[in-house]
């Protein structure tokens, strides 16, 4: 039987990792154009889609998006959660210097400071969101133009 070729126009998610979410220690899969979570009750599956909207989803992912501790997994906050994912072919971004910018992977982490800053003690929860380029690298993007300078005469 013939492999059916599958036509993607627009970029998918095609590998998601998740580490200390909910039930979820580590969590690494590849996904096709079709997959489907099948599991006993308990095993995850729902974990997975709420990571997934967690990061995709229509609101900024944020500390105010989580249900401390119940989100982490063991209940350890002292645990770093991290939720990756991938896409193919990579998301388009025309950065402010109309430069086109590839942008392979979405990361957001959420952990423990492991020193005293300005926003936070040892121990404070602080989130992050990243774009990622093909080498798991933070892209230099430009989000203000170039400023114009005024020569003296």
């Amino acid at each position: 039987m013939a492999k059916t070729e599958v036509f993607v126009s627009s970029p998918m998610i095609s590998h998601v990792e998740i580490e200390n979410w909910r039930s979820l220690e580590k969590f690494d899969m590849s996904l096709d154009p079709l997959t489907a979570l099948v599991g006993a009750n308990g095993a995850g599956k729902t974990a997975v889609l709420h990571a997934i909207d967690l990061l995709l989803g229509n609101r900024w992912p944020s500390m105010a998006s989580f249900n401390l501790p119940r989100d982490f997994c063991r209940m350890d906050t002292s645990l770093g959660i991290r939720i990756r994912c991938t896409f193919d072919p990579p998301l388009q971004h025309v950065d402010a210097l109309s430069k086109d910018q590839d942008i392979a992977a979405l990361e957001f982490r959420c952990q423990p400071y492991k020193r005293k800053t300005a926003t936070g003690d040892v121990g404070d929860l602080h989130d992050d969101f990243y774009p990622l380029n093909a080498k798991g690298e933070q892209p230099m993007v430009a989000t203000v133009g170039p400023r114009k300078v005024r020569r003296s005469r």
